[in-house]
């Protein structure tokens, strides 16, 4: 895919955005990935708001939400985004430390497309990240913003 993708990352962790930027410039080859990071889920509504608003948007194709966050965490932002008619179709990954099986089905049952159990290493990440991104990139159709009429 020759055109970029715009991923939209929504974590609070400093050290995690870092070591998911490195790993996403990483498996980027035959493609442009363009992180945007959100610090905290509350961000996200305001800034796709924002997005639809401005005529150069970077409309994200992707969502990596963290599964917990200080005031609104992926679980609860997660219903909102699949609410709203111009977000609902944006793909959705929840990321989070945990691997628990309810947890999992709750996130798949609120409308993610998939989940993420971060990893402990860099090249587990990386790896998971090269998967996600392939499969996102050369088998499925991102949406694309929608010029309101």
């Amino acid at each position: 895919m020759t055109e970029p993708i715009h991923i939209l990352v929504v974590d609070d962790d400093d050290v995690y955005w870092t070591l998911l930027t490195r790993a996403l410039h990483d498996v980027s080859a035959g493609s442009t990935l363009r992180p945007h990071r959100l610090s905290d889920g509350d961000q996200v509504i305001p800034y796709l708001a924002e997005q639809l608003l401005s005529p150069q948007t970077t409309w994200p194709q992707l969502i990596l939400l963290d599964e917990r966050m200080p005031r609104l965490d992926g679980t609860e932002l997660l219903p909102l985004l699949k609410q709203h008619p111009h977000y609902r179709a944006i793909p959705v990954c929840i990321m989070s430390s945990s691997d628990q099986a309810t947890l999992i089905s709750r996130c798949y049952g609120l409308g993610a497309s998939f989940f993420i159990t971060k990893p402990l290493r860099y090249q587990q990440l990386k790896d998971k990240l090269a998967g996600a991104i392939a499969f996102w990139s050369n088998v499925a159709e991102l949406p694309r913003l929608i010029p309101q009429a």
